[in-house]
């Protein structure tokens, strides 16, 4: 696991849990117009904006996965008190891939860490899935 960049956004997550609550972004927002089969993976979740919208739009279960120990720790507590279907972990998806399918898969504010490479072998990664 990328133990400094894991840090990075404990620190800014940590500077800024309001951000959990702010709207999903309008791709996300959009995609959740549509019926979809299964299960919501929510790749570089940060502190769960997406997580919360699909779970509380959609009543699916809905599996977030970050880097950030903070981040994973901020989702369980409020998913737990909002009684919403969300399991947070703490993954690296670059090291450990996906290894369950699902229905629908949000991945924002991920890719621009990754080379070319690794961006490219993600999505390819996340189409299989």
């Amino acid at each position: 696991m990328n133990q400094e960049l894991a840090g990075v956004y404990d620190e800014l997550h940590a500077a800024n849990p309001q951000s959990a609550f702010e709207d999903p972004h309008p791709l996300v927002q959009n995609a959740l117009q549509y019926d979809f089969p299964g299960e919501v993976l929510d790749v570089g979740c940060g502190l769960g904006r997406h997580s919360f919208s699909c779970a509380a739009r959609t009543g699916r279960r809905v599996v977030a996965i970050d880097l950030s120990r903070f981040a994973v720790e901020t989702i369980r507590r409020i998913a737990c008190a909002e009684r919403w279907n969300i399991e947070a972990r703490v993954v690296d998806v670059l090291e450990e891939g996906i290894n369950e399918l699902y229905g629908f898969i949000i991945c924002t504010f991920l890719l621009h860490h990754c080379s070319v490479a690794q961006g490219k072998s993600l999505v390819e990664h996340m189409r299989a899935h």
